[in-house]
């Protein structure tokens, strides 16, 4: 199917027009209600089946699954979790941004300049190879 918004010329709309398009979300019939209720639920649960000496680990890659990275994981920290995992120390750095100051697991590889930025903002990573 051809878009048929795909060949206006976008500098010649009017203003009020052109904003109007820009800023209607991309799927503006998707969303998702997160019942945090169930979450807490769900991690006391967790944690009384792996025993009160297991830290628990939330991981809240891609923005928290699309949910909100920073949201989601103060939620978890509140309620049982002791560690975040992120996919990438960007993801990292923007929770120390937001003055979480839990440990952080960064489980992607690093690349060379991540290395020095994981070891300034204080997340650990997953080593995989030691040569």
């Amino acid at each position: 199917m051809v878009n048929p918004l795909a060949s206006i010329a976008w500098s010649n709309l009017s203003s009020p027009l052109r904003s109007r398009i820009e800023t209607v979300p991309p799927y503006p019939r998707t969303w998702a209600e997160i019942d945090l209720a169930a979450v807490t639920h769900n991690l006391a649960e967790i944690q009384r089946v792996v025993g009160l000496g297991v830290s628990l680990a939330l991981v809240a890659k891609a923005d928290g699954y699309g949910h909100g990275l920073v949201p989601v994981a103060r939620h978890a920290l509140r309620h049982g979790c002791k560690w975040i995992a992120v996919a990438t120390v960007q993801e990292a750095i923007s929770l120390r941004d937001a003055a979480v100051d839990t440990p952080i697991m960064a489980m992607s590889p690093l690349l060379p300049i991540e290395a020095e930025q994981a070891v300034f903002y204080d997340v650990d990573a997953f080593v995989e190879n030691t040569e």
